[in-house]
């Protein structure tokens, strides 16, 4: 064979030995990229409280190579494993904000929401918080809606910490966002939900936000007034009090002058002190009113006789459904002798259907006897 043939023919055969060792060394970086994320992610995964933050670089450096195990991580009913998965979303999450990258991770855990564990539900919802700190950039539609879609999935999850730390999301969310229809209604039913939590604290932030005016649901948050829990009781009383952009009736609190709680106690009563529409002499009214003695509650009539700038109508009629007959009958003795107001309707209910007959007998007279008065047949 000639030599020139020779020489192109071993040219020929370096080139193709060039080229396998490059592919080779290619698919050898490839395959060295899952196996990386392998190691890391084990790492992660068993990281304690000392070298967390090692691995959480680690993995947060992967990139959205790393996304699928991480997302995986999150489904394992493993609470530290969780938690550790989390704080990488977290970091993605401050890395990402103020582009595209953000709304594509918020969407993604939208998509794997229903799939995680309680621990990895609320990992998605810490790590989604982090776009509405204080100094996040402005977040987008897209971003904002995906966060809303997260707080509608977390106010139909089963756990408790899912609604809690949904709650601190859509806090976090309605500070920054006010141009948005959908966070709103997601938030407003993720508060309705919340309130009928079996955990106290859950139930106790849900009335802090429930009289947001964005949220709006002071209604369903005044039912927590009678909550078995005081901190949450406490709480509806400093939530839903009357103040002057409030629109809940003083007389709701009034029971929580009574409460057996005394923190309860202290709170409805600065409130109520703060309240333009109660005067001085209302509030001791009320609070003999809601009285559980119904000797106390009898106090009413004297007060209203001595407090001439006191509209009679509302107390009279409040106390004349007291749940002691005692008290009933000596609101409509007074009622038959009002000529500041009118409360004849009133004592005709009475006379006809009072649950007690003897206070039913003797409010037929007195409705009687004011009938004749007001006809000067007296």
């Amino acid at each position: 064979m000639p030599a020139s043939k020779r020489m192109k023919i071993g040219i020929v055969a370096g080139l193709v030995a060039a080229g396998l060792l490059v592919a080779a060394g290619a698919a050898a970086w490839v395959g060295r990229r899952p196996l990386l994320t392998w190691y890391d992610m084990n790492g992660l995964e068993k990281a304690g409280d000392a070298d967390r933050a090692l691995w959480t670089d680690r993995v947060a450096g992967l990139g959205e190579d790393a996304e699928p195990a991480v997302f995986a991580c999150l489904k394992r009913a493993d609470d530290a494993a969780c938690r550790n998965a989390g704080a990488v979303l977290e970091r993605w999450a401050v890395q990402r904000r103020g582009d595209g990258r953000a709304a594509a991770l918020a969407g993604r855990m939208t998509q794997v929401f229903g799939d995680c564990s309680a621990a990895g539900r609320n990992a998605i919802l810490t790590a989604a918080a982090a776009w509405f700190r204080p100094d996040s950039p402005k977040p987008t539609d897209a971003l904002v809606s995906s966060c809303a879609r997260l707080i509608s999935q977390a106010a139909e999850a089963p756990d408790a910490a899912a609604h809690e730390s949904a709650l601190s999301l859509s806090a976090a969310a309605l500070d920054v966002v006010k141009d948005s229809r959908e966070l709103p209604l997601a938030a407003r039913a993720l508060v309705r939900k919340s309130l009928h939590d079996d955990s106290a604290a859950t139930r106790q932030r849900a009335v802090q936000l429930a009289v947001r005016p964005d949220i709006d649901a002071a209604d369903a948050a005044a039912e927590l007034l009678h909550d078995p829990a005081p901190e949450v009781r406490r709480a509806a009383v400093l939530a839903v009090g009357p103040e002057d952009e409030k629109t809940l009736p003083a007389k709701s609190l009034l029971p929580a002058l009574h409460d057996a709680d005394p923190a309860v106690r202290k709170a409805c009563e600065e409130v109520l002190r703060k309240d333009r529409r109660l005067s001085p002499l209302c509030f001791k009214i009320g609070w003999c009113l809601c009285h559980p003695d119904p000797g106390q509650r009898l106090n009413v009539l004297d007060y209203l006789q001595r407090g001439a700038e006191v509209e009679p109508g509302v107390w009279l009629r409040e106390l004349s459904h007291d749940d002691s007959p005692a008290v009933r009958l000596a609101a409509a003795r007074v009622m038959s002798q009002q000529d500041v107001v009118d409360l004849s309707d009133r004592l005709e209910q009475m006379a006809d259907g009072d649950p007690s007959p003897t206070v039913c007998q003797i409010a037929r007279l007195y409705e009687k006897w004011s009938k004749a008065e007001h006809d000067g047949l007296r």
